[in-house]
């Protein structure tokens, strides 16, 4: 990442151990609208234990379906969240808050 820029992903999990989010930053192309994502956990539906690792889409500000690894490890009262490509750089860290099905997460 050449630039340096902070966002947010708000993900609802559903029923199933998939993750449902919305996310933006202030990346100057995102444009201050709202992008979809989406996460499905490998070996495992535990809607109560999002600690894991993910298979992941979204989709950028240029409209493109981007498709990576989401991997989550719970730190305390709070999770880690890093992004990955395939080569299994990590494109994104984070940090979230899980308040009842919903988790808050601010990136970077």
């Amino acid at each position: 990442m050449a630039e340096s820029f902070h966002g947010i992903a708000v993900y609802e999990v559903k029923s199933d151990g998939c993750l449902n989010g919305t996310w933006t930053d202030d990346h100057v192309d995102t444009k201050k609208e709202i992008y979809n994502d989406i996460a499905k956990k490998r070996g495992g539906n535990e809607q109560d234990c999002i600690e894991g690792t993910y298979d992941c889409a979204w989709i950028e500000h240029s409209g493109n379906i981007e498709k990576g690894v989401l991997v989550i490890k719970k730190a305390g009262s709070i999770y880690d969240f890093f992004w990955q490509v395939t080569d299994n750089s990590v494109i994104y860290k984070g940090i979230g808050i899980k308040t009842g099905n919903i988790i808050s997460v601010t990136y970077w």
